[in-house]
């Protein structure tokens, strides 16, 4: 397998794993780490191909894992009075499961595979608290994404309420993501 390295004292890579690097760099959640951050993630990383209407996780599930969507779509949704209410659809280069950074959470809503097939990374979420007791800073940066996400989702989600007029609609909070 041939290996890169544009500095012969720095670590070199598979092109495999130079794409995979690549790609994850892209990711916000992974925004902020270099190469040899992400690379830390790469012996962890397991590859898994789901189906159409194949669920990944529920809500109330243990948050185990954070899935790397590498081709596919994935809807999160809601369940609601023994019906699930479909909030927003998920492509490729994103991630879905983003609650494993923190432990011992629940999954807050449902992912469901919508496209045919979705080919996705794994990282089990043992893993990730293993990297980042080792390596604070790696913790530090991915938990300040995660929270800049989730303050993105709580202003949607006011933005949505009070654009509501008291006829409040829960897919509205991501229609504001799409503008």
């Amino acid at each position: 397998m041939k290996r890169i390295s544009l500095n012969p004292f720095k670590r070199s890579y598979s092109e495999k794993d130079m794409v995979r690097l690549e790609y994850f760099s892209r990711m916000r959640i992974f925004e902020g780490l270099t190469q040899n951050e992400l690379s830390l993630f790469l012996p962890y990383l397991h590859e898994r191909q789901f189906k159409k209407n194949e669920v990944v996780f529920f809500r109330g599930d243990p948050s185990l894992g954070l899935y790397i969507i590498k081709t596919g779509v994935v809807a999160l949704s809601v369940d609601y009075q023994d019906e699930l209410e479909q909030l927003t659809k998920v492509e490729k280069g994103n991630t879905v499961g983003e609650s494993c950074l923190l432990p011992q959470t629940k999954r807050l809503l449902n992912a469901i595979v919508f496209s045919e097939t979705s080919d996705m990374y794994v990282i089990p979420q043992l893993n990730i608290i293993e990297i980042f007791d080792n390596n604070l800073s790696i913790k530090s940066k991915m938990l300040e994404s995660l929270s800049k996400l989730y303050h993105e989702y709580n202003h949607d989600l006011f933005e949505a309420y009070r654009k509501s007029l008291g006829f409040f609609h829960l897919p509205m909070v991501y229609k504001y993501k799409e503008q």
